[in-house]
């Protein structure tokens, strides 16, 4: 494929895909997730973001993803951040009807070859993330079962972003 082919399969791709709503179904679920360790379970309770962490079982390894994942977090509205305390900002919903809705609504971007390998490896890692956090589960072992290339293999070939 030749330069100026790419640069047009990346156009199309980048406006055919409403991207802001992808993000939003990903803090939403991301949300769900770390709800998912036993905290943010009431809106409105400030708390220390390191005893969060420390009751979740997020383990020290994870310290900066955590700090990342609270600036997420307030960035997409779930949480309020206020004189180094962090509180659920909106009343949460059940994380099975979030994860029902996603798997309903992400036949979307499925359908387009070129977010297969992405919505595929971000879904898969948002579902063990519990586990990731905790130590239970190696991040490696679901982006490359079996050290098996296959899941991440269209991330770095034939994918117009890429290949751009």
């Amino acid at each position: 494929m030749n330069n100026n082919n790419n640069n047009k399969a990346t156009e199309k791709l980048m406006k055919s895909i409403n991207w802001q709503e992808l993000d939003g179904w990903m803090t939403g679920l991301l949300f769900v997730q770390i709800r998912a360790l036993g905290i943010f379970s009431q809106t409105g309770v400030a708390e220390d973001p390191d005893t969060l962490r420390q009751q979740a079982g997020i383990t020290e390894r994870y310290r900066r993803w955590w700090d990342e994942c609270l600036r997420i977090l307030q960035s997409g509205g779930y949480l309020q951040c206020a004189d180094g305390l962090v509180s659920v900002a909106i009343e949460p919903e059940a994380g099975d009807a979030v994860w029902q809705a996603w798997d309903q609504h992400k036949q979307r971007y499925l359908d387009d070859a070129e977010l297969q390998t992405s919505v595929n490896l971000v879904d898969a890692c948002l579902r063990q993330l519990p586990g990731i956090l905790r130590g239970d589960v190696q991040a490696t072992d679901i982006l490359f079962p079996s050290a098996s290339m296959a899941n991440v293999e269209r991330m770095y070939r034939k994918n117009a972003v890429v290949d751009y």
